[in-house]
């Protein structure tokens, strides 16, 4: 069974929502399937390479993988790295919950930023390991740094999250925090469903 409870005010599946997106959103995505967001995520960095955007893939995966996967969903992986409209980083597997996460992410993200040209299409988030209380807590604080940021930024932001993964004692407070701080809403339970829309 979903433990997205998707809500009634739909407006579009999550791929219409995608084809239709205008410039300057802070959206959050929360699924289950790892490929199902991935083919979301392909799918928003696509249309935005085809426009001529720069497109930043940053998430803790393998970087051939990725574009591996890319070139499958019919991504010109080499074409569009070659032209430096595609940028695709590995986030690092493990986080010292010690230090600033804002400075952490500031740093990781201006070094990202450095090379690129607004306007930008990026897919990532910080850490996918939220399963743990600090872990979780140090996301919704740079999530909430980025939203008040979030006018700086000439671009599109998909911040993915797979609710298995989020703490589990609290999981749906944590997941109504994320949403506060963020300005539309993916949900993407399993592949080819879900809803997207506006908040």
């Amino acid at each position: 069974m979903s433990q997205i409870s998707e809500p009634t005010q739909n407006n579009a599946d999550p791929i219409k929502f995608l084809d239709s997106i205008e410039n300057h959103k802070h959206i959050v995505m929360f699924y289950e399937e790892p490929e199902w967001a991935q083919t979301i995520g392909f799918e928003f960095l696509k249309n935005g390479l085809e426009k001529g955007e720069h497109c930043i893939y940053a998430m803790m995966d393998d970087i051939e993988i990725v574009k591996e996967n890319m070139s499958d969903y019919g991504i010109d992986v080499d074409k569009f790295l070659n032209n430096n409209l595609l940028h695709i980083y590995k986030i690092p597997d493990s986080y010292d919950y010690s230090k600033d996460p804002i400075e952490e992410a500031k740093k990781f993200w201006k070094k990202v930023m450095s090379d690129t040209i607004p306007p930008l299409r990026i897919f990532s988030t910080f850490t996918r390991e939220l399963h743990q209380k600090d872990a979780i807590e140090c996301q919704t604080r740079i999530e909430e740094y980025l939203d008040s940021q979030f006018d700086k930024i000439q671009g599109t932001w998909i911040c993915p999250y797979n609710v298995t993964n989020i703490e589990s004692g609290n999981r749906f407070k944590w997941i109504k925090k994320l949403i506060s701080s963020h300005k539309s809403v993916i949900f993407a339970p399993s592949m080819e469903q879900g809803t997207a829309f506006d908040l």
